[in-house]
């Protein structure tokens, strides 16, 4: 089976020797690595250039700076093979990912297939016996689930194995942040067959200039924004389905707090108040949701009485 790996590339210069090789040394040896190199203004598409030149299976592309979401879609365009998985530049894979993913799609005759990520950490995990038998079909509701919970590799587009025929009716909208969040949920909805594995194959570094890292921007609202459009899906998708609201609306509320958080920080407390009472709205949702725990909920409480004390005690919780 040959898949396409499709690394978009901006400024990773420091990161690309792990994440390459993670790809070149992969026990899975019939696949091609779609290197786009976003406008980088650092070493980042020499160093693309000079691993073309050590194996062939290696495509570069040097695009003007467009943003990640441009430049993946761009090496999906540019792909020969009809699967597709993503790598990001300062990540890596374990050396059986593309393997494992290839045989749970063989196994199960699936058109999406979504494994497990870590995040921050060295350990290697291995190729266990049994890893493949193990898979199973899922339901597209039990995933979205499952993905707005964070379980498996969550919203994250890579540690999946892609149709490219689903990913081209469905690309990462360009120009935001928290794109994949607007995007997962439209992938697993044009899919037909599902199949999941529970072994971590891709390890996810938390770097400086990262969502998670960075000051408030207006970008940042895209995530509102993207997280009601996929609560108007799940109402219309799934309308005898509370298990799958209450996980939308976990990852709508209890999740957004961390943008909420940075909007504090940067003194929009009058923008924040507006949140505050659209947050009140599923109080039932999060509050008896065995699935979130104590502290989210506390954290959310907190929140939806007084923003200024959950500035004060976020710190805490």
């Amino acid at each position: 089976m040959f898949v396409s790996v499709v690394v978009p590339v901006y400024n990773a210069a420091v990161y690309l020797d792990r994440s390459i090789n993670s790809l070149i040394k992969q026990t899975h040896r019939n696949l091609e690595i779609v290197l786009v190199d976003d406008g980088s203004t650092d070493e980042s598409g020499q160093i693309c250039d000079d691993f073309a030149l050590q194996d062939d299976r290696i495509r570069v592309f040097h695009t003007e700076n467009k943003g990640q979401s441009a430049a993946r879609n761009y090496g999906v365009q540019k792909a020969t093979s009809d699967w597709i998985v993503f790598l990001d530049a300062d990540d890596y894979y374990e050396l059986f990912a593309i393997e494992y993913l290839a045989k749970i799609k063989q196994k199960h005759s699936a058109d999406l297939v979504v494994s497990n990520l870590v995040l921050s950490t060295e350990i290697e995990y291995h190729f266990a016996d049994g890893a493949v038998e193990r898979s199973r079909l899922f339901e597209k509701g039990e995933l979205l689930r499952c993905v707005y919970y964070g379980q498996y590799s969550g919203i994250h587009p890579c540690a999946k194995l892609y149709s490219k025929n689903v990913l081209l009716k469905n690309p990462y909208p360009e120009g935001h942040t928290h794109e994949d969040f607007d995007t997962t949920y439209k992938l697993i909805a044009g899919s037909n067959r599902i199949a999941v594995g529970d072994l971590v194959t891709y390890h996810q570094m938390v770097r400086a200039g990262s969502v998670t890292q960075v000051a408030f921007h207006k970008g940042m609202l895209y995530y509102f924004e993207a997280a009601q459009h996929n609560i108007d899906f799940v109402v219309k998708t799934f309308p005898d389905r509370p298990e799958v609201y209450k996980a939308a609306a976990f990852a709508y509320v209890v999740a957004g707090l961390s943008v909420v958080y940075k909007m504090i920080q940067a003194g929009l407390l009058s923008e924040v108040k507006a949140y505050q009472v659209e947050f009140r709205k599923y109080f039932k949702c999060i509050f008896l949701n065995k699935n979130i725990k104590i502290r989210r909920k506390l954290g959310y409480y907190i929140f939806i009485i007084s923003v200024k004390l959950y500035a004060a005690i976020k710190g805490f919780i």
